[in-house]
């Protein structure tokens, strides 16, 4: 087999294989969902100037709340992370448990 029929029978190097898959006006349709539509909004979207402090401050009334209100819903739920943690330490350690002993169990 001659070097130049070798590269036409691998359909990944060939143009017309790579060009019948193409799909312009699919393509089209998914730049313009996925693409051209976000950049409209952010176009669209006012964007409010506030001084640097005023801006900190509003930032501030959202990320303390969250960072309160999220640790405390986990806590809610710690009982069930450390079975499933002293359950990974009992696998790993083939039953021994040896470094789950810290870990204690609620009732």
């Amino acid at each position: 087999m001659r070097p130049a029929d070798a590269a036409h029978d691998d359909g990944v190097f060939r143009a017309a294989g790579e060009a019948a898959t193409f799909q312009p006006l699919r393509f089209g349709f998914h730049m313009l969902a996925f693409a051209g539509i976000p950049a409209a909004f952010l176009l669209w979207a006012k964007v409010v100037h506030r001084p640097f402090f005023w801006q900190l401050r509003g930032n501030l009334a959202l990320a303390v709340p969250t960072l309160v209100v999220a640790p405390a819903v986990a806590l809610t739920h710690s009982g069930k992370y450390a079975s499933i943690v002293e359950e990974d330490l009992k696998v790993a350690d083939g039953g021994n448990a040896a470094g789950a002993s810290f870990i204690t169990r609620r009732p």
